[in-house]
């Protein structure tokens, strides 16, 4: 979502990396998030996506925030989401 995207480019400008993965893929005729759930948002640059094809993921621009395709086995630095569980009782 917008929140998420908006916290994602807050650390990566924390950064000296200009593009980050973030986890979205094409396969199977669309993009798909790396745990194989569907997009709900998106935040793509200007005539993005480009290179709609199989083995081409999003990164995100660290200027803007927004996203653009690249072929997948580019060497970038890359976002990690671990989902937090409150078992405080």
């Amino acid at each position: 979502n917008s929140n998420e995207n908006a916290a994602a480019n807050a650390l990566q400008k924390s950064s000296s990396r200009k593009l980050t993965w973030i986890g979205l893929r094409y396969d199977q005729g669309d993009f798909r998030w790396g745990d194989g759930t569907e997009v709900s948002f998106t935040y793509w640059a200007k005539s993005q996506p480009q290179n709609s094809q199989r083995g081409y993921a999003a990164l995100m621009r660290k200027k803007t925030g927004k996203w653009q395709t690249n072929a997948a086995n580019s060497k970038r630095s890359f976002f990690c989401s671990i989902p937090v569980y409150n078992n405080v009782k």
